[in-house]
């Protein structure tokens, strides 16, 4: 079915799958595009396997690409020294729908509470550094805080619960397992802090958290570290919480300042929105897919 001025959008990972619609749109002389979203094959050990399929990536299959769109400014330069000369580059970041979850009603506590949702690891979201940033916090602030948890992977489950019991965090932590998409809003929206902590590596220097868009959308103020395309467009104070990566003391000294300077908090989260609203609107971002994709 594909016809002439027809592109080609590839949005998934798989090699030989990526190879089949390369080859085929050469033959229909159609042009191919390409959604680059993170560093290829980041996640897992380096393996041989893993470095001959990064080599093919980066050495061999982007050069056959008419057009790149990339995620991140880390990306867009990677991207430029392994694309063809010919190859045209679209940066665009994440995005959200404004008003996919404009009358959700937000989720009610009686003990204000930092919410996660995402993988409970350490490498991506350094969840056992944020575990101790809690811990440190919880003993200046005054009143009673809670930190929520949603999400898989527990890989490393026994160094969470570790923590907890070595901090005598049994009371102030809780978990709710995998929720469903559509039940994760109300939390962040009725949070009063989020914690993106990501550590420095490949993956997240490349990437950038999906998530940060509904968190910033639901009006949620939220601390992050200075790794990642996410210091773009917010900035420390104004919009967020900004700290260097491996500083759990940093993280807890925002987690006091934030619960302790209310209005400041309030201030930080609603410009932390209006950036969202402006910069990752689906339907901004998808007028600009379009006629990058018009120009090829």
């Amino acid at each position: 079915n594909i016809k002439k001025d027809d592109v080609i959008l590839s949005v998934f990972m798989d090699l030989l799958l990526r190879f089949y619609v390369i080859a085929l749109s050469k033959f229909k002389n159609v042009k191919s595009v390409f959604d680059f979203c993170e560093y290829p094959y980041a996640p897992g050990k380096d393996t041989i396997l893993k470095k001959i399929k990064q080599w093919i990536e980066m050495r061999l299959l982007f050069r056959f690409f008419d057009g790149i769109i990339c995620i991140s400014e880390q990306l867009t330069n990677f991207t430029k020294k392994y694309k063809s000369k010919h190859a045209q580059i679209l940066k665009v970041p994440i995005m959200i729908d404004l008003n996919k979850n404009k009358d959700v009603q937000s989720y009610h506590s009686d003990i204000p509470y930092i919410f996660h949702a995402g993988t409970l690891t350490e490498k991506k979201d350094a969840i056992l550094s944020t575990l101790t940033a809690f811990s440190m916090a919880i003993k200046t602030i005054y009143f009673p805080i809670k930190f929520i948890l949603a999400g898989e992977d527990y890989s490393c489950w026994e160094q969470i619960q570790s923590l907890i019991k070595k901090h005598k965090l049994e009371d102030s932590v809780l978990f709710l397992g995998n929720l469903k998409n559509e039940d994760v809003f109300p939390y962040w929206k009725g949070a009063s802090l989020a914690i993106l902590n990501k550590n420095d590596n490949i993956q997240n220097r490349y990437g950038f958290s999906t998530k940060l868009g509904e968190i910033l959308v639901s009006e949620t103020a939220v601390i992050t570290t200075t790794v990642g395309e996410a210091n773009y467009y917010l900035k420390d104070g104004e919009s967020a919480y900004i700290v260097p990566p491996h500083h759990p003391e940093l993280i807890a000294d925002k987690i006091i300042q934030a619960f302790i300077n209310v209005e400041e908090r309030k201030r930080i989260a609603k410009k932390g929105r209006e950036i969202a609203e402006k910069e990752f609107d689906c339907v901004y971002q998808g007028e600009r897919i379009v006629m990058f994709l018009e120009s090829l």
